[in-house]
Order: structure tokens, then C-alpha cells, then sequence
């Protein structure tokens, strides 16, 4: 099996975005121009990177040929497919709520686009079904009118997750302050081990990190026992375009912050979160 950092291998060192998509079906002339595009991408943001079916999983995006009955058929077969965002090409049926329609033909010059479109559409239904299973009730709603104070969060856990030392102490002294407890992991995959240890009520997860990214690390804590899917994640990153949010969002993750943060922007999501 191919995996992505064999194929592309300069894309763990990119600091460009990097969208992971696997495309199903379509011609060899459809395929030749999505290859030239995805290799144009490499250097731009976001860097597109194709997956082998059996990476379906990982995708951000799917692109599906419905006119291929290879694709449609494993299609079929994959019951994760309905929440993943996916793009249909030329289907005359109905898609299941939050993916795409597309017609031929592709556009594929401007493919990132297309994928981005793909993204918000999936990212909105998700959002609007969180929204309608959380609705609070007008007592809920009066509650939260009072002001959140340090200690409605005091003992709380937190897991900071950043490479940066630097960043680590900031927040440590930030957070200790407001009466929370901190524990730290420089990089995903020493999240993801502490996370299956240990429980906590919050992370703070940085998207630019060594080895996996922001991204795969909150989906695979997302994917841990009900404990973990309950915790609040936070990204803290300095890209700020609506495609790295979508990716947050589609993630898992709960809330998205640009650095640098200001102190009184984090302790009001923090306590909003956090409340108890």
C-alpha cells in the first residue's frame, strides 16, 4: 500500500496546507489533467495529495466518478462514507444530506476550489446537526447569562499539545492562574498515548507539529473511547484562511483560535467550555 508520505514525501515537511482527497473513477484524460493539477499544488496552500482506496478513511475529501461502476460499488460498500464530505460526479440519484453534486465537466484547474466547496457544504450539515442536538432549553439559556469566573473552572484537566517550549510555558502560566491542571505532550502521537491513559477536560492542540498534524491527531482522539469524544478541543494556529478552519472543524475539533491569542479571548472560550 502506498501511503501518502511515500508518495509525496516533501509533504511532512510542507508548510503549506495539505489536503488529503481520493478520487474514484473517471477517464484517462479526466486523470491525466487531476494528476497535472495535483502536482502543481505541491507549493501551494492547500497541497493536494491523493490516497489509495484503502486510505479511503484518512480522505478530507472524496471525489466519485457515478458513472464508474468500480467506484460506485465501493462506494457502496463503505458505510463510514456518509459522514466523510464527498463530491458525486453525474449522479442522477439523491445524496445523503451534506455531500455534493457535481456535473461534467470537472473543472479541474480549479479543483481546490471545488474540494473547498465540497468542504463547507459537509461542514455546515455537520454543524447544523450539532446545533439541533444542543439546543438549550430557555432555563439553560438564562443560566449562561452569568459571567464565568476562574474558579467555575478550577481543578479542571488540560493537555496543552505544542512542539513549542516556548508556547508550553506561555500557557502553563496562563493556565495554572486560572485554577487549571496542565499536562503537556510536544507532539500527536504523545497526545493520543496520554489521551488513551489519562482523561482530560480540555486540549490545546497546535496544527503545525512533527509527524502527524493538529488535524489527525483531533480525529483520532475523536475516534478514542466515549470518554474522549466528550473532550472539548481547542486549535491554536496561526493559519487564518476559512479553508484550515473547515479542516478544524471537520476534525472534530470544538473551537479554532489564531495565534498570537489574546489572554482574554482564550479564558472566554476556555470558560465556555469549561464551565461546570
Amino acid at each position: 500500500m502506498t501511503t501518502v508520505q511515500q508518495q509525496y514525501p516533501d509533504a511532512a515537511e510542507s508548510k503549506h496546507g495539505v489536503l488529503k482527497i481520493l478520487v474514484l473513477g473517471f477517464n484517462e484524460n479526466e486523470r491525466r489533467l487531476l494528476h497535472a493539477i495535483v502536482k502543481l499544488s505541491k507549493r501551494r496552500n492547500p497541497a493536494l495529495h491523493l490516497l489509495d482506496e484503502s486510505e479511503g478513511q484518512l480522505a478530507d475529501v472524496i471525489l466519485i466518478d457515478a458513472l464508474d461502476k468500480n467506484a460506485t460499488s465501493w462506494a457502496e460498500a463503505q458505510p463510514w462514507l456518509v459522514d466523510k464530505p464527498v463530491g458525486w460526479v453525474d449522479t442522477p440519484r439523491d445524496v445523503p444530506t451534506g455531500h455534493s453534486k457535481l456535473n461534467r465537466p470537472v473543472q479541474w484547474p480549479i479543483l481546490p476550489m471545488l474540494l473547498s466547496r465540497i468542504l463547507f457544504k459537509a461542514g455546515d450539515s455537520n454543524g447544523a446537526k450539532q446545533d439541533s442536538e444542543t439546543t438549550p432549553s430557555a432555563s439553560d439559556t438564562a443560566s449562561e447569562t452569568v459571567a464565568p469566573t476562574a474558579e467555575s473552572m478550577q481543578g479542571k484537566r488540560v493537555l496543552v499539545v505544542d512542539d513549542s517550549l516556548a508556547v508550553r510555558q506561555q500557557l502553563k502560566i496562563f493556565l495554572e492562574k486560572s485554577g487549571l491542571v496542565v499536562s503537556f505532550a510536544e507532539n500527536g502521537e504523545a497526545a493520543i498515548t496520554s489521551c488513551r491513559t489519562a482523561s482530560y477536560d480540555c486540549i490545546l492542540l497546535d496544527v503545525l507539529m512533527p509527524g502527524i498534524d493538529g488535524y489527525e491527531t483531533c480525529r483520532r482522539i475523536k475516534a478514542l473511547p466515549q470518554k474522549m469524544q466528550e473532550t472539548r478541543i481547542i486549535m491554536l494556529t496561526s493559519r487564518t484562511s476559512p479553508f484550515d478552519r473547515i479542516r478544524g472543524k471537520m476534525a472534530g475539533c470544538d473551537a479554532y483560535l489564531t495565534k498570537p491569542v489574546l489572554p482574554q479571548k482564550l479564558h472566554e472560550v476556555l470558560s465556555q467550555y469549561l464551565l461546570s
